[in-house]
């Protein structure tokens, strides 16, 4: 996000009022429609773009050169985060930790290199900032499972982002005279390049952050909301023979509840639940609540990760307050169907994970049944149509 050195004036002002623009809708959007470790990610990957940008212009119009330096090298932190962001939203280890150390590092070394080797360390740094843009890249070409569409420009301008990089450095190479004055091309390029990359990441962040949200679609919305996107996304699954589940669960003793309040108890019961089971997995796993207040979950994820989120969702269960207004502490069952032991079709998936539920409810509740070749015939020997 931070692809200028020595920066037009207008062009800095264009960068400083979109950096400010990602930051309100990635806080007030993204993260208030799906709080969590990736949208918190990618906050921060803007804001820093923000103070950094205010940091350069008022460093330049101050002449304080150290400090214009300095701020230029924390705006390069910016896409290791925004890697770091999807990382976690992919649902694989997302390395936070490597956007505030090139931050650090970048602001450090730029703000203390002598004079006549700035123009060469900056684009250095910006290299190594351009290398998350190139992982990105890659990391989203293999996860293709789990791309979305809001995603696409943000890839084509993230590995061009790299590849700007390399140029950069080449163009350097090349020029005997090493001085800010041989790169005005370069820069304007770059400064339009920051416009780009920022924008095309606002759209993919906010993209992928309210989708199925209340400010993606309707507040009515329930399974039947993403039903349509689970079938697409295990139908690309099916091809590459990945790893998708489905989820299936319900709040136990739900008639002894009912009894003992009332509907809208229930009713409430239902509608914390869902959160409650949603922390517990991949923020892109597709999760919904059916008609009777059951939640499923669609995801991709190792056995050994799904047997510790259905852990962590039936304890999350539990935890629900429902301030006193039913007798006993909520628990939940699961059921877990396996599209490698049983198929790719959604509504298969979904009737055996609920009849695995159900059969883990009836063995005491506050625990999950997984569906497998010796359970599958006693299971469907009592169910009902889906």
């Amino acid at each position: 996000m931070s692809v200028f050195a020595i920066a037009d004036p207008s062009l800095l002002y264009a960068q400083m009022l979109v950096a400010t623009a990602g930051t309100l809708l990635t806080i007030g959007i993204g993260f208030l429609a799906r709080p969590g470790r990736a949208t918190l990610i990618w906050s921060s990957a803007f804001t820093l773009t923000m103070l950094g940008t205010f940091g350069v212009l008022a460093s330049e119009l101050e002449g304080f050169e150290t400090a214009r330096r300095a701020c230029l090298g924390l705006i390069l932190g910016a896409p290791a985060l925004l890697w770091s962001g999807f990382r976690e939203w992919w649902g694989v280890r997302w390395h936070a930790w490597t956007g505030p150390t090139l931050a650090g590092a970048s602001a450090t070394v730029l703000a203390i290199v002598p004079d006549e080797q700035f123009l060469l360390a900056y684009r250095v740094a910006f290299l190594i900032s351009g290398l998350f843009g190139a992982f990105f890249f890659f990391g989203w070409v293999r996860k293709r499972s789990r791309r979305d569409p809001f995603t696409v420009a943000f890839a084509i301008i993230s590995i061009a982002y790299f590849l700007l990089g390399i140029v950069s450095i080449a163009t350097m190479l090349a020029d005997a005279p090493r001085t800010p004055e041989t790169a005005p091309v370069l820069r304007l390029i770059a400064g339009s390049g920051m416009l780009a990359y920022a924008g095309s990441a606002i759209i993919a962040v906010l993209g992928v952050a309210t989708r199925g949200t209340r400010f993606a679609t309707r507040p009515t919305g329930t399974w039947v909301r993403v039903a349509g996107r689970a079938r697409e996304r295990l139908a690309r699954g099916e091809a590459n023979l990945e790893p998708w589940s489905v989820l299936w669960v319900q709040v136990d003793d739900v008639d002894d509840i009912r009894r003992a309040t009332n509907g809208g108890v229930v009713a409430t019961l239902a509608q914390r639940v869902e959160p409650a089971v949603r922390a517990a997995f991949p923020q892109a796993a597709e999760v919904g609540r059916t008609p009777d207040g059951s939640v499923v979950v669609l995801v991709l994820a190792p056995d050994a990760e799904l047997r510790d989120a259905l852990r962590d969702a039936l304890q999350r269960v539990q935890a629900i307050d429902m301030d006193g207004t039913i007798p006993i502490r909520p628990s939940a069952s699961a059921g877990w169907a396996s599209a490698s032991t049983v198929g790719y079709e959604l509504d298969a998936l979904i009737y055996l994970a609920r009849e695995a539920a159900a059969l883990a409810s009836e063995r005491g509740g506050d625990r999950w049944e997984r569906v497998n070749a010796t359970v599958t015939s006693r299971l469907l020997s009592h169910s009902e149509r889906l």
